[in-house]
């Protein structure tokens, strides 16, 4: 599944220091759920949530992604 490359190659898209603070927890009905240790760190992921999608089609033209939802799930991502 074209999706799934986003969990392997996190890192490459979204760059070294947003990685080292975000994981992808899952994808489930068209929705990327990113998993932040903060609520400061969610309020910029939701923030940069359009720019993000649009890059995610831009590399991954055949994805179903339709809409990124953060989850601050603190002392662990």
């Amino acid at each position: 599944m074209e999706d799934r490359r986003i969990f392997r190659e996190w890192e490459s898209l979204v760059g070294a220091a947003a990685a080292r603070e975000s994981r992808p927890l899952r994808i489930e009905r068209g929705i990327l759920w990113i998993g932040v240790e903060s609520a400061p760190q969610a309020n910029h992921w939701l923030y940069l949530k359009p720019a993000m999608l649009e890059m995610i089609r831009q590399r991954y033209p055949g994805t179903g992604i339709r809409d990124i939802r953060v989850l601050h799930r603190p002392g662990g991502r």
